[in-house]
């Protein structure tokens, strides 16, 4: 479209030689391409940057959050065998302990997509930060 355009502007330049209007006619036109190209690598940078600011804010959020989920997620394991251990302590039957174990991972299950609704309604570093602090002094 552009290029039709410029090469009658370019052939009604002069009464000189066919080839030195055919050469600005091939000028005109790569200029004409150049911007074009230009054009749509600005596009492209733009959503490249984009892409690029997204994912830095990914990664500074991976490293901020995921130690301290790892970190109390190992934790939470820990815990596991040595709630076994205080659980026969106090008499408890190894069936009777397995009954334990699944209704808590069943509440959590249960629990944790009601949770989940909630993040989304409230914030989740609410949630976070609230969970945070009744863990602590559960």
């Amino acid at each position: 479209q552009r290029s039709g355009a410029s090469s009658s502007s370019g052939g009604g330049g002069g009464s000189g030689s066919g080839s030195g209007s055919s050469a600005n006619s091939r000028k005109n036109q790569e200029q004409q391409q150049e911007e074009e190209e230009e054009e749509q690598f600005v596009v492209k940078s733009k959503k490249q940057q984009d892409d690029a600011k997204y994912s830095l804010i990914h990664g500074k959020l991976l490293q901020t959050y995921l130690p301290a989920y790892l970190f109390a997620t190992c934790a939470d394991w820990l815990q596991g065998p040595y709630k076994y251990a205080l659980y026969s302590s106090y008499g408890y039957t190894q069936k009777d302990i397995a009954h334990l174990f699944v209704a808590g991972y069943g509440s959590g299950m249960v629990l944790g997509s009601i949770v989940g609704g909630l993040a989304d309604t409230y914030g989740r570093k609410k949630l976070c930060l609230f969970y945070c602090a009744s863990y602590t002094f559960s």
